[in-house]
């Protein structure tokens, strides 16, 4: 038995922020006084409850079960085929799959049914564990957005002691020849602007301190890159309940197929597949015709790195093989089918396709010659045609056709016209693209903000000492890794080099 073994023929071509520890509210509670004036026993507020609630998505550890359990079920996903939506949608036609699929995976295939391993991206805990995880950052990214933000926005504390230049990691210092201190922090002020800082000043009896920064919305790249991995999983979740595909979307030369529920159909008039000399394939390439409501709408020709796209739904080339155009009549020579049937599935090696017979209750398969090997069951140039009825597992009749010729099967007479070609394509109807878009660029984004645009801060002091000189001070944190270290001292030179001019055009 071949047409029930069949599967598809191929062809060509840091998540979650780390969450502060939850501040403990106390309990609160009411004192009400009864006749007696004794009070009653105070109650948990609701308030402790979300509070709790809150605390359980904004968890890190949360955040890495998930992640681990998504990332198993991913796995298991990819290592497993998963059934197509057509078959996912309709119970017969998942039995149908699974009775394709069998020979691949023997007696554990019921058992990896029962647990939903076929099915995975289309379960409601999949989708669930997605859910969560999206409410996990979101916790997670407001939790930490509002300490983020008000740094980002405050006034930053300008004056520093003696004490911390002393004990800056990273230091400077350079007496102000010939300068003021108000000539020496314009000279400071100059050179860091030149170098990107923003700089404020404020004035302190006999110093003048300044601050300068670079960068500072930067550190928000993190919240940025947060939200936008909950907009990527939103445009996941969106696409999983309000979109649609098919990975074996398949239509024959001259035929014409509606596209799912879109209202669309596809009419392929023509495939053509080039090779080069040595062998590998050139091009592959479909011209199609394209309806809505059945009018037409657009010409195209679709190849593997080219596809169609109209009104969301995109087709994109994917595969292709033989076609079979078939007619079958009835016992008084009525013509009762006319079929051009896509040999787009394999079982035993053997090309295979079907077509109904729906007032007859009947399903055809239609299996051509094994090409790897010489067929001593299908000969070149015939089908071999195994007819079922609806819902049966085995045929209650085979015979073959050559090409050109009728024979009679099953009391039904079936004539095997010609050869053509079909073309399968992947189609996409993906509502969730747009959010998928914009949760990858806010994720790009948010990710360069905070690699290479790392917030910089460094305090200044110009000050007039007892001898009546004036010296300029800078300090600075190292940085992560010490990163900043290049950069100051470069800063350092540039502050240098601009003193020394000041001074010497005031001497001038």
């Amino acid at each position: 038995m071949i047409g029930k073994t069949l599967r598809r023929r191929s062809g060509a071509p840091s998540v979650a922020s780390s969450a502060r520890p939850r501040r403990r509210h106390k309990e609160e509670a009411t004192a009400a006084t009864d006749g007696d004036g004794a009070h009653a026993q105070p109650t948990a507020s609701a308030w402790d409850w979300l509070d709790r609630l809150w605390a359980f998505f904004g968890s890190q550890r949360l955040a890495l079960v998930l992640i681990l359990a998504i990332a198993a079920a991913s796995l298991v996903g990819v290592l497993l085929m998963q059934a197509p939506p057509n078959a996912q949608a309709d119970r017969v036609s998942y039995a149908r799959w699974l009775t394709q699929i069998r020979p691949k995976y023997g007696d554990l295939t019921g058992a990896f049914s029962a647990l939903g391993l076929f099915t995975i991206f289309g379960s409601w805990w999949f989708r669930l564990l997605v859910t969560v995880l999206a409410a996990n950052i979101l916790v997670c990214t407001i939790r930490r957005s509002g300490s983020q933000l008000r740094a980002a926005f405050a006034r930053p504390r300008i004056d520093m002691p003696d004490a911390f230049f002393q004990r800056a990691k990273l230091s400077f210092q350079e007496q102000a020849g010939g300068l003021s201190k108000e000539g020496a922090a314009t000279a400071l002020r100059r050179s860091l602007r030149f170098k990107g800082y923003r700089v404020i000043a404020q004035a302190d009896g006999d110093a003048i301190h300044l601050y300068g920064d670079k960068n500072r919305f930067a550190p928000l790249g993190s919240i940025l890159h947060h939200a936008s991995l909950v907009v990527l999983l939103g445009g996941f979740a969106v696409g999983s309940l309000w979109g649609s595909g098919d990975d074996a979307f398949v239509v024959a030369e001259g035929q014409t197929r509606l596209i799912g529920d879109t209202g669309l159909a596809l009419r392929l008039d023509s495939f053509v597949d080039e090779y080069y000399p040595e062998g590998p394939p050139k091009d592959y390439r479909s011209s199609v015709v394209l309806f809505d409501q059945g009018q037409e709408v657009t010409q195209a020709v679709v190849r593997v790195n080219s596809p169609l796209s109209y009104a969301g739904v995109r087709l994109h080339q994917s595969f292709f093989g033989p076609a079979a155009v078939m007619e079958a009549r009835d016992s008084t020579g009525a013509l009762i089918a006319e079929e051009t049937v896509a040999l787009a599935w394999q079982a035993q090696d053997r090309p295979l396709g079907s077509f109904y017979l729906t007032k007859q209750g009947l399903e055809v398969y239609v299996v051509g010659p094994a090409s790897a090997f010489i067929d001593p069951v299908i000969p070149p140039g015939q089908v071999r045609l195994e007819v079922y009825e609806t819902g049966a597992t085995s045929p209650y009749v085979t015979g073959n056709v050559a090409q050109g010729q009728s024979a009679n099967i099953g009391g039904l007479t079936y004539t095997f016209v010609r050869e053509r070609q079909f073309s399968g394509f992947r189609v996409v109807d993906d509502p969730g693209r747009p959010l998928l878009w914009l949760g990858a660029v806010g994720i790009v984004m948010g990710l360069m903000l905070a690699l290479y645009f790392t917030h910089r801060q460094v305090w200044a002091v110009c000050k007039e000492e007892a001898d009546g000189a004036v010296r300029v001070r800078m300090g600075a944190a190292m940085g992560k890794h010490g990163e900043y270290a290049k950069d100051f001292q470069k800063l350092g030179d540039s502050v240098r080099g601009g003193l020394q001019k000041a001074g010497s055009a005031r001497a001038s």
